[in-house]
């Protein structure tokens, strides 16, 4: 889910760009403290807005988008699952497909835990960084071609590819889900220990239960909602708004994962346990750059669902921000 609280650098960063504080006198802000100031100048009162909206407004908001997520994945997840499927079934019914698995499977068995920090880290965060970073730079350079031809760029105005914060995601992506990745290879080891290798439904179903309904929302899945909140408020935590960012993304995850997941979490504990986070570690690849391509298409829906306004200290320096930014784009068109 994308923020709506994104910070001047995010912007930027989103599409590729970053104007030098010769842009406008609203960039030389830098402090927090002078940021806060500012906002408070510049928001409108809201206790007359806070009056309108009750928790069953917020409740409807939060299922609503959720509904809306759910939507956006059940095709690709439908198209991920039934490949999901077809590795497994080659795994049991074709020779060939047994024996690649059973190669994976040998090198993996030298250190388990580094193989599977490696493989989440290649294919749950590195893959997908670097389409989208091939993404943000396409943007970019056709920004900067429309600006030439309408003549809006200056001499004083230097644009410049945010080169260090890609650099930035790529390493906190790479941690993130190397991290993971020891964490899954324990919890998947830990639930062979517990149920055994049997690949009876009863079994199976067991494993995708406790996966999908106790390990994700205890922990795992508000593991990625700080992380990518924290992502996307440039990695400090005074803007980050745990109401507006952190609870809204983990639900909708959340949301996502128990209507497309659970499914699949069936499918991949029907592997042995040392080829489950390989698949899922694919899967999750697969289903990011499907989530990426259909990111620019998606509704505005739940953008205009209405939200109780949020005064705390990280909404009101991000307003400021917000604020900033558009002050400075003003100045890159005069």
């Amino acid at each position: 889910m994308a923020s709506s609280n994104r910070v001047s650098h995010d912007h930027y960063a989103r599409y590729g760009a970053t104007l030098s504080s010769s842009s406008s006198p609203a960039s030389s802000a830098s402090s927090d403290e002078e940021m806060e100031h500012r906002s408070q100048s510049q928001l409108p009162s809201l206790s007359e807005t806070q009056q309108q909206y009750t928790w069953k407004t917020e409740l409807y908001r939060l299922f609503r988008m959720g509904f809306d997520a759910i939507k956006r994945n059940l095709i690709p997840g439908t198209v991920i699952t039934i490949i999901a499927t077809g590795l497994v079934v080659a795994y049991y019914k074709w020779p060939l497909a047994r024996s690649v698995y059973d190669s994976i499977i040998g090198v993996r068995a030298y250190a388990p835990y580094l193989f599977s920090m490696v493989v989440m880290m290649v294919f749950g965060g590195l893959i997908p960084w670097l389409i989208n970073a091939a993404r943000d730079y396409y943007r970019f350079y056709n920004t900067q071609l429309q600006l030439q031809q309408q003549q809006l760029t200056h001499s004083t105005n230097t644009n410049t590819f945010d080169w260090k914060g890609v650099l930035l995601d790529g390493a906190f992506l790479a941690l993130l889900y190397a991290e993971r990745g020891v964490e899954n290879e324990a919890f998947f080891q830990l639930q062979e220990y517990w149920w055994g290798k049997s690949d009876s439904f009863r079994v199976l179903a067991i494993k995708s239960l406790i996966h999908g309904y106790v390990y994700m929302p205890v922990w795992g899945m508000w593991l990625y909602a700080i992380a990518f909140s924290l992502k996307d408020a440039r990695y400090r935590l005074s803007r980050v708004c745990w109401r507006r960012q952190v609870v809204e993304r983990f639900f909708v995850m959340l949301v996502t994962s128990w209507a497309i997941w659970s499914v699949l979490s069936f499918v991949i504990y029907a592997l042995p346990v040392a080829l489950q986070l390989l698949m899922s570690s694919l899967v999750l690849s697969f289903q990011t750059l499907v989530n990426l391509l259909i990111a620019d298409s998606k509704a505005a829906a739940t953008s205009t669902l209405p939200t109780r306004p949020c005064t705390c200290r990280a909404c009101q320096l991000n307003a400021a921000d917000r604020a900033a930014v558009a002050a400075a784009v003003a100045g890159t068109h005069e």
